[in-house]
């Protein structure tokens, strides 16, 4: 019964905790995704301005020891 009441007193108009609520969320959204962005492009950038490491040395091939078959 108190239930229907409180339902029929709301107005549906925007209070102070919603408000603040939604500004919080905003604010802490806008802190996040550009947190990532700074991230994510150090992490690229390291990722190509690091010199790549020389290829590994390929062992000689001596033609004395190879078998052809024919």
């Amino acid at each position: 019964m108190a239930r229907e009441v409180a339902a029929r007193e709301y107005g549906g108009g925007v209070t102070a905790s919603v408000v603040v609520t939604c500004l919080m969320a905003a604010s802490c959204g806008l802190i996040f995704g550009y947190d990532v962005g700074i991230s994510g492009e150090n992490a690229s950038l390291c990722m190509h301005t690091a010199p790549s490491p020389p290829p590994p040395p390929r062992a000689p091939v001596h033609l004395a020891s190879t078998v052809f078959v024919s």
